[in-house]
C-alpha cells in the first residue's frame, strides 16, 4: 500500500502583540512613510520608508518576529517566515474578489461606509472636547450629515448585492484613535488646534475615497452615484477650507500667544 503523508502538526506561532503595541506599530508605520516622503537625503528616506513598512507590517499582521524569538515561541528566521506567510495572506483575501471595476468601485463602498460608521462614533467626542463655540458647532453641523451618507452608501451596496458591512476600514481606525489622543490635550486652545488637525486628515483621507468611487460609478454609467459620491466629497473640501481658516484667523494664533506668555516657556 502506498504510504500516507504525514500531516504536518508543527505549531504556528500565535499572534503576539497586544491591542496598544499594534495600534502603535500602525501609527508609528504611517508616521514613518509620510517622513520618507518628504524632501530630504536618498539614505535617510530609504532607512525611514523601510522603518515604516517594518512597522506597519508588524501592526498589520499582529506578530512580531524579534518578540517571538526572545520568548522562545520561534527562531528569528522562523518568526520572519511567519510574519511574511501572514502578510501574504492579507493581501490575497483583500484583493481575491476583486477582479473588475465593478469589484473594486464595490470594495471602496464598504470601506468608505465603515469609515463613516467610525467617524459619526468619534464626532460627539471632538465636540464635546472642543473649547472654540465655532468648532464645536462646524463638527456638530457636520456630525448630523453622517446618517445620510451612511443611508446612501448602504443603498448603493445593497443595489449592488451586497453587504455594506463587509470591509472594515482599519486604516480609518488609526486616524480615529489619533483623533482620540487629541481630546485629551489640557490647553484649550493647543487642543483645538490638534484636533483641526486630526478631522482634516479624516477629510483628506475621506475626500481621496469618496473621489475615487465617484470616478468608478462615472466610469461605469452610473451617473446619479457618481453625482451624489462627487457630492460628499465636496462637501468635506468645504469643511475642510473652514477649518483651515478657523485655525489660521483664530485658533493657531491664540495658541501661539498662550506659547508666548510669561510663565509658558522653562526658564
Amino acid at each position: 500500500m502506498a504510504s500516507q503523508a504525514t500531516p504536518d502538526r508543527t505549531p504556528q506561532p500565535r499572534s503576539n502583540l497586544g491591542s496598544a503595541e499594534r495600534w502603535l506599530s500602525i501609527i508609528g508605520g504611517l508616521g514613518l512613510a509620510a517622513a520618507a516622503a518628504r524632501r530630504g537625503p536618498p539614505a535617510r528616506r530609504a532607512g525611514l520608508g523601510l522603518a515604516g513598512a517594518s512597522l506597519l507590517t508588524r501592526g498589520v499582521t499582529n506578530f512580531c518576529p524579534m518578540k517571538a524569538a526572545m520568548a522562545g515561541e520561534s527562531s528569528l528566521g522562523a518568526g520572519f517566515a511567519e510574519q511574511a506567510r501572514r502578510a501574504s495572506g492579507l493581501l490575497r483575501r483583500g484583493t481575491a474578489e476583486i477582479a473588475t471595476l465593478r469589484d473594486m468601485r464595490l470594495a471602496e463602498l464598504q470601506e468608505l461606509h465603515s469609515a463613516e460608521l467610525q467617524i459619526q462614533a468619534v464626532l460627539p467626542e471632538l465636540v464635546a472636547a472642543a473649547d472654540h463655540d465655532g468648532l464645536a458647532q462646524l463638527l456638530e453641523d457636520y456630525a448630523n450629515e453622517i446618517g445620510t451618507r451612511l443611508a446612501v452608501l448602504e443603498s448603493h451596496v445593497r443595489q449592488l448585492g451586497a453587504d455594506a458591512r463587509a470591509h472594515p476600514d482599519q486604516a480609518m481606525q488609526a486616524l480615529v484613535l489619533e483623533a482620540r489622543k487629541m481630546t485629551k490635550v489640557r490647553a484649550p486652545d493647543v487642543r483645538d488646534a490638534g484636533l483641526i488637525a486630526s478631522v482634516q486628515r479624516l477629510l483628506h483621507y475621506r475626500i481621496a475615497g469618496f473621489g475615487t468611487v465617484a470616478a468608478c460609478a462615472r466610469a461605469l454609467g452610473e451617473t446619479y452615484h457618481a453625482g451624489a459620491l462627487a457630492g460628499f466629497s465636496d462637501r468635506d473640501k468645504q469643511l475642510d477650507e473652514q477649518l483651515t481658516e478657523l485655525a489660521q484667523d483664530i485658533i493657531n494664533p491664540s495658541a501661539a500667544a498662550a506659547d508666548a506668555a510669561p510663565g509658558a516657556m522653562l526658564q
